[in-house]
């Protein structure tokens, strides 16, 4: 039996709601138009939505706020590690949760004295550290709204957000970060205070406001009131009220802002604890490396939030990780629970194949025996079948120490999220033993939709519903062609955001009458709960012909057969076939701290081409581009996946090569590697318009 209980907002109850109770609690009141669970605000309270079930398995979650979870650690496991971080090369040295609680209480502390409104936003600009981690939780004990920056952001794209989210203090990581500030400044009127914890104090400042690190945190021993005005705004915290902000990469437009509640966060990690917990989490043990940008919602919740509830140890790799020293911090840390974005773990792939192509033959041979035996184990793990017979062997001979050589030899989860894995990327780990676990979301629902565990998974999917939140398929969207039960992907819960900043309309967009996210993915949900994204609406094409096609399935597609492509954009919006802008994989030039692409073919794509197609003299992606094997391999490539489509109206009929890859710094790609499709297609417009002389014919006829 479930009960509804009444709630309005500034209450510090929480309500209770069976299913039927959500339709009470819509996101809009239909019948006076009147906006009552979702917000636009930062400081407005939303009711909590709780769903209670007799028998569902598990204790209720009651809402406790962020620093309220924190105290908890700080106070029960005071000495126990927290974080750690490489000071020096190869010198690494940790915090304990208490010495993370003090510090992150002094920010606070010195926030109050540096006279930082309260429920104001800090911005946070820098690459993950022991500091982001003390400022964020600073920031929220302060009774402040964090606001990540994603470290590639231009001046211009650091103003946008300052500005959008009434930002008064600036936190940096370094000079590089701070001039980007110093530009912008005189249209920040707001902004009272720059901290550059890159520093620990100026003995010249760049400008009056700004301040070193450790001068920062002075200012909290020169207001005597400042411990006890901390305390009080910890104490009177309420779940319901947002806590950070995370802006979207902006694939379209300007990024919006994703106001997350302390009760979103806690329910969103505890769901994914509560189910990894039943294939053998142990408290204090765990361990995971801090890699991806913190600014974004997976990184987030999964490195500076997900210990306060499993005491897991955070290890911060180095600036550089994407670079080429991710592998040497995760050697040394051995994490036990490991994610990626899909580009991670295809660039490892890539790498492992190299080494393995240098091998001798017999090697060779023995490593595709244990491989096959990587397989079936995987099975064996994710379905609880047998473990195969000759595993053993395997693992000593070849799986084991490829694991140690990437520092995963420990690793329990290996998890992917904020896109899709190609297959082919997927089988190829599920063949060393390292089956992928898919985490399937949104920033909007604060991380994690939907999870997969070992002995709850299914392949070609990613996974089930958070156990307490209500999925589905909504059908008036679907791709053409598609499955029958195929729709939009749609979920309401608890972990579901408040509402986008100063953004009503998009809200209204994404948060429908009934409270359902509204997901943009297009996807399919089976008889055992399980769900498999197909498509995303934004990313539809519709052809001159009507036809609804979806470019990811091709665009993998392509990928998975074609080894030395990188990236694969399919046109055809309003046009009446469908085209492609095609990358080759090359090497990247990091002497400038950035992930540059060059025009320096990467050497599997070498490997191939000299042991595959007997072509010696092609090094650049110029030469590719004008070599007649190479454009006919790819030409046969791409026949292949035309055969795969469901329909003609799916087939790739004209390409382009583009002679740089796409990149976060060229402007195609987000930071967590998503294609911006508008900035590309705007970006090679004249390339496009090759492709369809006959529009150009038209407009002057």
């Amino acid at each position: 039996m479930s009960e509804d209980k009444d709630i309005t907002p500034n209450n510090k109850e929480f309500v209770v709601l069976s299913v039927e109770g959500y339709q009470k609690l819509a996101g809009i009141d239909t019948s006076t138009g009147k906006d009552l669970y979702w917000t636009t605000d930062m400081d407005t309270e939303i009711p909590i939505k709780m769903k209670l079930q007799k028998n569902n398995g598990h204790d209720l979650l009651i809402p406790k706020t962020i620093p309220q979870l924190f105290l908890d650690n700080a106070k029960n496991y005071t000495d126990w590690p927290s974080v750690h971080a490489e000071t020096k090369k190869g010198k690494w040295t940790f915090w304990t949760w208490g010495e993370c609680w003090n510090t992150s209480f002094k920010f606070a502390r010195a926030t109050v004295a540096a006279g930082i409104s309260p429920r104001s936003c800090v911005n946070i600009i820098g690459f993950n550290c022991q500091e982001w981690f003390w400022i964020f939780h600073g920031t929220i004990m302060a009774d402040c709204i964090a606001a990540g920056v994603y470290t590639t952001n231009n001046p211009e794209a650091c103003q946008y957000v300052a500005e959008h989210s009434s930002c008064e203090l600036i936190c940096v990581e370094d000079e590089i970060q701070l001039e980007k500030y110093l530009q912008i400044l005189p249209t920040l009127p707001l902004v009272k205070k720059i901290v550059n914890w890159g520093v620990d104090r100026y003995e010249t400042r760049p400008h009056e406001c700004v301040m070193g690190w450790q001068e920062f945190l002075e200012l909290a021993d020169q207001d005597s009131n400042s411990s006890d005005t901390v305390k009080e705004r910890i104490e009177n915290q309420v779940p319901g009220k947002c806590c950070s902000i995370v802006y979207t990469s902006g694939t379209t437009g300007n990024p919006k802002g994703v106001m997350l509640t302390h009760d979103n966060l806690h329910f969103a990690i505890e769901e994914l604890i509560r189910n990894f917990a039943k294939t053998g989490i142990e408290d204090g043990r765990e361990r995971l490396v801090s890699y991806l940008p913190l600014s974004h919602s997976a990184a987030q919740v999964t490195d500076i939030l997900n210990n306060l509830f499993i005491r897991a140890q955070i290890y911060f790799a180095r600036p550089d990780a994407l670079q080429g020293t991710l592998v040497d911090t995760l050697i040394y840390a051995k994490p036990t629970i490991f994610m990626g974005v899909p580009r991670v773990w295809e660039k490892m792939e890539e790498r492992l194949k190299e080494i393995g192509a240098q091998s001798p033959g017999i090697v060779q041979k023995i490593s595709t025996w244990a491989k096959g035996k990587g397989t079936l184990h995987s099975d064996s793990k994710m379905h609880g079948t047998p473990k195969p017979f000759g595993y053993s062997l395997a693992h000593f001979l070849i799986l084991g120490r490829i694991k140690k050589a990437l520092g995963l030899d420990e690793c329990k989860f290996h998890i992917v999220t904020a896109a899709p894995l190609k297959t082919a990327t997927k089988d190829y780990f599920k063949s060393l033993d390292m089956p992928m676990i898919n985490v399937y979301g949104m920033s909007e629902c604060s991380g994690p939709a939907t999870i997969s565990i070992p002995g709850k998974f299914k392949d070609n999917t990613v996974g089930y519903s958070l156990d307490e939140n209500d999925l589905k398929i909504d059908k008036r969207d679907k791709t053409e062609g598609g499955e029958e039960d195929e729709g939009e992907i749609c979920w309401r819960g608890r972990n579901n955001f408040i509402g986008y900043l100063n953004n009503a309309e998009k809200t209204r967009e994404t948060l429908d009458a009934n409270g359902y996210i509204h997901s943009g993915d297009i996807g399919t949900k089976d008889s055992e709960g399980f769900v498999k994204v197909t498509g995303r609406i934004k990313e539809l094409i519709i052809t001159a012909g009507g036809e609804n096609v979806a470019p990811v399935l091709i665009e993998d597609t392509l990928k998975d057969i074609c080894p030395i492509i990188s990236n694969v954009m399919v046109i055809g919006d309003d046009k009446k076939f469908l085209s492609a802008l095609v990358t080759f994989k090359v090497e990247v030039d990091n002497s400038k701290g950035l992930n540059t692409p060059t025009k320096q073919l990467a050497p599997n794509v070498l490997t191939f081409l000299a042991d595959e197609l007997d072509i010696h003299d092609v090094k650049t992606t110029d030469e590719a581009i004008n070599n007649d094997k190479i454009k006919a391999y790819i030409q046969s490539q791409i026949e292949e996946t035309n055969k795969k489509a469901i329909s003609r109206a799916q087939h790739i009929r004209k390409h382009m090569f583009l002679a740089t890859d796409f990149s976060m710094e060229g402007g195609e790609l987000t930071p967590t590697l998503k294609l911006k499709r508008s900035v590309a297609v705007q970006k090679y417009a004249d390339v496009i318009a090759k492709m369809y002389p006959e529009e150009e014919l038209t407009a002057k006829i």
